[in-house]
C-alpha cells in the first residue's frame, strides 16, 4: 500500500479554498477558530423554514432574501440554523444585503455558528458541485484505501506472518504507536511508532486499566473506541468468542 496521508474529512476551511471561492473577497465574521468544522452537504438557505430542513454538518448558503425584514425572525432563523447542527452560514454581500444585519452577527457570536461573507457574487451551484464532488472524491479515496489495507493484511495472515509483524505493519500504516495487551493490560507485542518504548510503556497497566475501567468491551476494528483524555483508540480481540486481548493505537494517527 502506498504510504499517504488522506484526509477523508471536508472542513469549512476546505471548501473556502475551492476555486467556487477565489476572488470573491471571503471574510470571516464570527468563528474563525471553528473553520476545521466538518461539512456534510451543501444547502441554500433562503426560505424562512430553511433550518427544518437540515440534518447536520450543512454548508449553508444564502443572499437573505427571503429571511424577512423582521429582526426576531431572522434571529429564529439563525438560531434554527445553529440548533440543526450546521456547519457554517456563508451570505453574499452586495446583491441583497449591503451589510449583514447586526442581529444576525450577534445572533452568530452568541450560538457559535461561524459566518462568512463573500463581498462579490458566487454561483451557489458551483459551490454545490465542488464540494460535493470532492466529498465524493474523498470517499472512493476512503474505500480503495480500505481495500488495500484488507488485501495487505488478508496476504500476511494467509502467508502465516506472526502477529509481532501485523503489529508492526499497523503501526506504519497508521504512523502511531500500537499495543496489543491481554486482558490482565499485560503487553503482548508493540510497535513504537515515533515514541520512545520507555514513554510508552511506563506505567502500562495502570494507565490501560483506568481505560479500560472507562470504555468497557465495546471496540470493534469497524468502530474503534476513543480512549479518555484523547489518549487514542482501541479495539477488542476476540478468539473464538471469548475476550483475548485489545489492541490499542495511541494518539490520533
Amino acid at each position: 500500500m502506498t504510504e499517504q496521508t488522506v484526509n477523508h474529512t471536508l472542513t469549512v476551511q476546505d471548501t473556502l479554498a475551492l476555486p467556487a471561492f477565489r476572488n470573491t473577497a471571503v471574510r470571516v465574521l464570527v468563528g474563525e477558530s471553528q473553520l476545521d468544522r466538518p461539512v456534510r452537504w451543501v444547502h441554500v438557505a433562503e426560505s424562512a423554514r430553511a433550518g427544518q430542513l437540515l440534518r447536520g454538518g450543512e454548508l449553508l448558503l444564502a443572499t437573505g432574501s427571503g429571511w424577512g425584514a423582521d429582526a426576531a425572525s431572522r434571529r429564529a432563523l439563525v438560531r434554527s440554523f445553529h440548533d440543526a447542527g450546521a456547519a457554517a452560514l456563508v451570505l453574499e454581500i452586495g446583491q441583497y444585503w449591503s451589510d449583514v444585519p447586526q442581529e444576525v452577527v450577534a445572533e452568530c457570536r452568541r450560538t457559535g455558528l461561524p459566518l462568512i461573507t463573500t463581498g462579490s457574487e458566487i454561483r451557489f451551484l458551483d459551490v454545490s458541485e465542488q464540494v460535493h464532488a470532492t466529498l465524493l472524491g474523498r470517499e472512493i479515496a476512503r474505500v480503495e484505501a480500505m481495500r488495500e489495507v484488507a488485501e495487505t493484511f488478508t496476504a500476511m495472515i494467509v502467508d502465516g506472518a506472526p502477529p509481532q509483524q501485523l503489529i508492526l505493519q499497523a503501526a506504519r500504516l497508521l504512523g502511531a504507536a500500537v499495543v496489543l495487551e491481554d486482558p490482565a493490560h499485560r503487553v503482548v507485542y508493540y510497535a513504537v511508532g515515533l515514541e520512545l518504548p520507555s514513554s510508552l510503556l511506563d506505567n502500562w497497566a495502570s494507565r490501560s486499566a483506568r481505560w479500560s475501567a472507562a470504555v468497557g468491551r465495546v471496540g470493534m476494528v469497524a468502530e474503534p473506541v476513543a480512549l479518555p483524555d484523547a489518549a487514542g483508540w482501541c479495539v477488542d480481540v476476540m478468539a473464538r468468542g471469548t475476550h483475548w486481548g485489545r489492541l490499542i493505537v495511541l494518539g490520533d494517527p
